[in-house]
């Protein structure tokens, strides 16, 4: 580190000593301008890669710590741990201000591995969405309050099963649970893998309201999801394996 510094140091020196050549003739003046340009640009690259990279840095060890709350939280309820599945690191590039359809762009694609259909989770395993298009470098991934996404999870320590999908203001609905078996508000939702592509036991979120009417035989739940679609900056995309 201390020989990259001083190789630094002799370079900005020896680029001044030029510079001041350069101004000393003029002609010469507009080439060293340039050069000056470039040089600067070069700088400022280099501190923002260096940004992005304690940044990526900061977010990895933040992945870490969630994904041992995670585990910690999947113990506490009974939840079987993750399998071993691969997955792609991903940076969202951009979201799409869409109200309808929300999506983003992450900066991973087909050259990474990355498949149409995969799922898409937050650090520590929440399951966020899934990929909509894919590219040769980039994706574009979709949430769960996409109206079209639905999937089976289950509620609570009895583990009951339902079908989720996306409401109006930002919420999940869980349909075709009997009145009878309805979870209590507060139960911890998650993925049932349910023949729907999706891998069981990703964290999904917390149920929030469940209502019965006597005169249907199921009831209606509420659940807010815990991870938010405008707040995610790194993601896991599960790979697809043949």
């Amino acid at each position: 580190m201390k020989r990259v510094r001083i190789s630094r140091i002799l370079l900005v020196a020896a680029l001044a000593a030029l510079f001041h050549m350069l101004g000393s003739i003029s002609p010469l003046a507009g080439l060293r301008d340039n050069l000056f340009s470039v040089f600067f640009g070069l700088v400022r690259t280099e501190k923002q890669n260096e940004k992005e990279a304690a940044t990526a840095q900061e977010y990895m060890v933040r992945i870490g710590e969630l994904e041992k709350e995670n585990q910690e939280l999947r113990q506490e309820k009974g939840v079987a741990p993750q399998s071993g599945s691969s997955k792609v690191l991903a940076r969202i590039v951009w979201f799409e201000p869409n109200p309808i359809t929300p999506y983003a762009r992450i900066d991973q694609g087909e050259v990474n591995g990355i498949s149409q259909g995969a799922i898409v989770v937050a650090p520590g395993g929440i399951f966020l969405g899934k990929v909509q298009r894919v590219f040769p470098r980039s994706a574009t991934i979709t949430f769960l309050t996409d109206p079209s996404f639905r999937f089976s999870v289950v509620m609570g320590e009895k583990r009951v099963v339902g079908l989720a999908q996306a409401a109006n203001d930002g919420m999940l609905v869980v349909e075709f649970v009997p009145r009878e078996s309805l979870p209590e508000q507060g139960d911890q939702v998650f993925t049932a893998g349910k023949d729907d592509g999706v891998p069981r036991d990703l964290f999904v979120g917390t149920v929030i309201q469940a209502l019965s009417d006597p005169k249907e035989p199921f009831g209606r739940i509420t659940v807010k999801p815990q991870a938010s679609s405008h707040t995610a900056e790194f993601v896991f995309v599960y790979l697809i394996t043949p």
